[in-house]
C-alpha cells in the first residue's frame, strides 16, 4: 500500500509516454517541473527516471487555475511536501 496522499489523478496517462523518452535522455540528473499540485509526477520522476545524485526542481504557486474548482487546492501544497518527503526517504 502506498503512503502517498493524492486526491486527483491527472498523471496516469503519462508514464507510458515518458518511459519511451528515457532511452533518449543522455543524462537523467536534472529535472524541472512547472505545476506540481500534489507531487504525483515528481514522485514518479524520482522513482523511475532520475539517476542517483539527481535533482528535481518543482515550481508551483498552489493557487490553482480554472481547472481547480471547489477548493481542490486546499491542502495541495501540504500533500506535495509530504509526498516528496516520503519519496526522498525511499530515494535519498
Amino acid at each position: 500500500m502506498s503512503d502517498y496522499q493524492y486526491t486527483k489523478d491527472w498523471f496516469s496517462w503519462a508514464p507510458k509516454v515518458w518511459e519511451q523518452l528515457i532511452p533518449h535522455l543522455p543524462e537523467r540528473k536534472n529535472f524541472l517541473e512547472i505545476g506540481s499540485f500534489e507531487g504525483r509526477s515528481a514522485v514518479w520522476t524520482i522513482e523511475n527516471m532520475m539517476e542517483d545524485g539527481g535533482e528535481i526542481v518543482c515550481i508551483d504557486t498552489w493557487q490553482g487555475g480554472a481547472e481547480h474548482i471547489n477548493g481542490e487546492m486546499d491542502g495541495a501544497k501540504f500533500r506535495f511536501n509530504e509526498n516528496i518527503k516520503i519519496v526522498r526517504e525511499k530515494f535519498p
